[in-house]
Formats: structure tokens, C-alpha cells, sequence
């Protein structure tokens, strides 16, 4: 009994003229996007060369010069001041909030109580207590403007936040996944040739 030699290329989909032209101008629309969106960018392997300072100061902090210090500890310096005003500020609104607008003192004069009751604060505050804000405010201070992320934070407060956010970026990965296959199964239905000629019969393009 002799068997025909079956050609695979017999079954393969042909693909007319139209279709061709198609394919083709998708081909060199995604191209010229990708080229495009390169130019637009700035993409180049040596720009990251040349820049790679720039990553390695993001990671790890860059070095503080002596402008740097010195600018911290004049922002460090004036935080107690500035507290004094904040609590002398909210002690003076208490004390006129139940009078009426017409019999409150005017602006200028609260601002003379206010700096006064914040001067009062700063002379009864500990000298101790008040370098203890200072030193910490010069040290956060620079440590924001030195930045990066290496040595990591270990505090319990930011290991927690750490965690929390790395729960959520879990979650949203998850969700996404899901509504990625929820979404993936009617169009893979309608990607597949056999199943879309059942759904939509017959010879047309669309």
C-alpha cells in the first residue's frame, strides 16, 4: 500500500497580498515608534557611561563638602527657635479664640507677643534638651542631603514601613495577574483562528 508523503506546507495559512501589506506596515510603524521613542529619550549606552556618577551618588549618597555642614547647622540651629515660635503661637490663639474679632489685638501686636512668649520659652528651656534638638536636626539633616539608600535603614519604625510597602507591591502583583488572565481568556479566544471562524463564520477580512 503506498502512503502519499503529506507536505506541512500544504496546511500552513496562506497569506494574501493584503494581509502581507498589513504585517508589513505594522512592522515598520512599532520600528519607527521604538527608533522615535530612543531619539526622544536620550537612550544611549554611553550617556549611562558617562552619567554612571550620577547612579552611584543615588544608591550611596554623594560626599558633603564643608558648605553643606555648615548650611545644616544653621538649619539645625534655628529649629529650637522656630519650636518656640510654633508652641508660643498656639498658646497666644488659645488665649484670644474666645474673645470677639473686634476686641482681639491686631496683627503686629500678636506677633510681638508671640516672639516674646517664644523668647520666654527659649531662656526657661534646658540648654541640654535644646543642643540634644539641635545635634539631631543637624544629623537628619545631613543625612537628607547626603541621600542613597545604602547602609539601609534597620530602625523597627521604617523596617516596618518597609514591610507594609512590600506587602502592598505583593498585592497589586497578584491583582494584576488576575485580571491579566480574567482578561486574557475571551481574547485568546478571539486570537484563535479555529475558534473565531465558529464565533464569526465565513471569508472576510474582519
Amino acid at each position: 500500500m503506498m502512503y502519499k508523503e503529506i507536505n506541512l506546507e500544504d496546511f500552513a495559512p496562506k497569506l494574501t497580498l493584503w494581509r502581507k501589506i498589513i504585517r508589513t506596515a505594522l512592522g515598520i510603524t512599532i520600528a519607527a515608534i521604538l527608533i522615535f521613542s530612543y531619539i526622544r529619550c536620550g537612550i544611549s549606552p554611553f550617556k549611562l557611561w558617562n552619567k554612571r556618577q550620577n547612579a552611584f551618588e543615588y544608591f550611596f549618597g554623594r560626599k558633603l563638602d564643608e558648605i553643606d555642614k555648615k548650611t545644616a547647622l544653621q538649619q539645625a540651629e534655628r529649629l529650637p527657635k522656630t519650636m518656640a515660635m510654633e508652641k508660643a503661637r498656639a498658646l497666644i490663639s488659645k488665649k484670644y479664640d474666645s474673645l470677639p474679632s473686634d476686641q482681639r489685638p491686631d496683627y503686629r501686636q500678636l506677633r510681638k507677643e508671640i516672639e516674646k512668649l517664644a523668647n520666654e520659652i527659649l531662656e526657661q528651656q534646658d540648654p541640654a534638651q535644646r543642643e540634644k534638638i539641635v545635634r539631631e536636626e543637624y544629623l537628619r539633616l545631613l543625612d537628607e542631603k547626603r541621600g542613597g539608600f545604602f547602609p539601609p535603614e534597620t530602625h523597627p519604625s521604617c523596617l516596618k514601613s518597609y514591610s507594609m510597602a512590600l506587602l502592598e507591591t505583593v498585592m497589586m502583583a497578584i491583582w494584576g495577574t488576575l485580571l491579566a488572565v480574567i482578561a486574557a481568556i475571551p481574547l485568546s479566544l478571539l486570537a484563535a483562528k479555529n475558534i473565531l471562524e465558529i464565533i464569526v463564520p465565513g471569508d472576510s477580512f474582519f
